[in-house]
């Protein structure tokens, strides 16, 4: 939740813009697992109503996208890093390759995800692949170095 909360304010701690993207997979995945039942076969999900999680989708996702001026890369075509990832890693792995502002230049890429299989993979291009728990921590140290430069600014010579 912190993550989430972090990006939707559009500014990572040291001072660059940030921006969430996401794509037509990400958010059929992100409804899918909520409504999916929370128990039988394959993985568990939330088990919500379908109305429910459509509104998780519109509410939190689209909600961050939004706030932080990201967008959707729509479809995505073909897997990225598939291998080592499979088709449903590779897709993720595609949005973070295709979000892109064409006046922003180049950009620093970033997927957030628990999964270990994703982590600890060794992967094609410029993305880096970080836990939630491991950005947050990235993003409270430069929090810190920003307040320490405040305060050495800010006192009297």
């Amino acid at each position: 939740m912190l993550t989430i909360l972090a990006c939707a304010g559009g500014q990572h701690a040291d001072g660059r813009s940030l921006s969430v993207w996401t794509s037509d997979h990400i958010n059929l995945m992100v409804a899918s697992k909520a409504a999916h039942p929370t128990s039988g076969v394959g993985n568990p999900g939330l088990g919500w109503l379908d109305a429910d999680a459509q509104t998780l989708l519109e509410d939190l996702v689209w909600e961050v996208v939004i706030r932080s001026e990201g967008d959707t890369v729509g479809e995505i075509v073909s897997a990225y890093g598939d291998p080592p990832l499979d088709h449903e890693d590779g897709t993720v792995y595609a949005t973070a390759r295709d979000a892109d502002d064409p006046d922003d230049g180049y950009v620093d890429r970033v997927c957030i995800t628990r999964d270990t299989g994703f982590l600890n993979a060794s992967l094609p291009g410029l993305i880096q692949v970080v836990s939630p728990s491991t950005w947050i921590l990235e993003y409270q140290a430069e929090e810190r170095k920003r307040a320490m430069r405040r305060l050495s600014a800010a006192r009297p010579r």
